[in-house]
């Protein structure tokens, strides 16, 4: 939507980001048609400049959630390459251990905590802050009357 030159943009989820961000390019005049049509055209292609090698098991949601290796590998990946802010985060929507374990996880913390400090520069503090708040939202959104 268009109005007093201002572009306004709404819904979509990150499926679908990229068209709406070519769309209001297109809108502001900063692509032509042309343009537009073949960044639309090449929509299967990477917005980037540079490829990043995706841990097999992370591009199937279907497979168990990992263990062990595997487990490191996908956070150590996740944690430099998908902008984590926060341990729910990671836990409940990028690992799923939230939603597929009764524990929600809580074993695996200890294994995460190292690659959290490492990667997203947490301190003990941070650490602590970012547990309770992972448990305090499992328990009440997650697991509440458990």
């Amino acid at each position: 939507w268009q109005a007093n030159g201002v572009i306004s943009v709404s819904g979509g989820k990150l499926t679908t980001f990229r068209q709406i961000a070519l769309d209001a390019l297109k809108a502001a005049g900063i692509l032509d048609d042309k343009a537009h049509q073949q960044a639309v055209a090449g929509k299967h292609t990477r917005c980037f400049n540079h490829t990043v090698a995706t841990p097999t098991m992370l591009n199937n949601p279907l497979q168990p959630v990992a263990q062990g290796d595997d487990l490191i590998e996908q956070v150590s990946w996740i944690l430099q390459h998908e902008m984590v802010q926060h341990l729910d985060d990671l836990m409940l929507r990028r690992l799923r251990m939230g939603n597929m374990h009764a524990d929600g996880g809580d074993a695996v913390l200890n294994l995460i905590k190292p690659l959290c400090q490492q990667y997203l520069s947490w301190d003990e503090p941070r650490w602590q802050v970012e547990r309770t708040r992972y448990q305090q939202i499992l328990q009440q959104y997650y697991h509440a009357g458990l």
